[in-house]
């Protein structure tokens, strides 16, 4: 039955644009809403910032994790067992553990990738209303995130007004009793302070810390749980 819609939808080119324009719609309020969020959460983020993160994170999701379920298995995206992870642990599936720490928890320890988790799981469902598999939805949602880092950079400057007068930070949470004694230099606990009291997303932390961009992938490190 998917191969017999799939046939009708190749042959429906009018349909078919109508379709993936729709789509491309959603994609795009999907990301300035996400954009506007993050604003008035955290501080200044640049389109550019976003669209790095949405792509890493359909980069990442993409590879296969294996579910034991019965006497078999079966093969899910890594960012769909994540945005289900009940779902998936549940009623007698099982995940490998190795798999599960590569491949599934950088979505769930990772703040950058964990609040991308529920708009993912949104648009997944708007492309299956549309009957659009997500094979082919997910290379629209890549030339929209193009479309958005491109084209959103007159932001850039309402953002830079909006950040000098954004409030202080809040922290939300307080682990100063696991801090105190981890032995942690002062840049480790304040990079941790950020991440899980602030609860801020790693390319926020870079920012605050005025580091480059390629110190993400150390802060990604010094967060994965050992």
């Amino acid at each position: 039955m998917p191969k017999k819609k799939a046939d009708w939808f190749d042959k429906e080119p009018e349909y078919r644009k109508l379709v993936e324009a729709r789509f491309s719609k959603i994609g795009l309020e999907t990301l300035r809403n996400l954009l506007a969020e993050l604003r008035s959460d955290y501080s200044e983020v640049r389109p550019k910032e976003l669209s790095k993160q949405v792509l890493s994170y359909l980069n990442h999701g993409r590879r296969q994790v294996r579910v034991k379920y019965k006497d078999g298995e079966i093969k899910v995206s890594a960012a769909m067992v994540a945005e289900r992870f009940d779902f998936y642990t549940s009623k007698g599936r099982k995940l490998y553990a190795e798999e599960l720490d590569e491949l599934v928890m950088p979505f769930i320890v990772f703040p950058d990738l964990n609040y991308l988790k529920e708009p993912m799981r949104q648009l997944r469902q708007e492309a299956q209303e549309l009957e659009l598999e997500w094979e082919r939805a997910e290379p629209i949602l890549r030339n929209v995130v193009k479309f958005f880092s491109k084209n959103q950079k007159s932001s850039r400057a309402r953002g830079e007004s909006a950040r000098l007068s954004q409030p202080p930070l809040h922290k939300r949470k307080n682990f100063s009793e696991y801090f105190d004694g981890a032995g942690l230099t002062s840049r480790q606990r304040e990079c941790l302070e950020l991440a899980y009291e602030y609860e801020l997303p790693i390319m926020q932390i870079a920012r605050k810390l005025r580091l480059d961009e390629r110190c993400e992938l150390i802060i990604q490190k010094l967060l994965r749980p050992s």
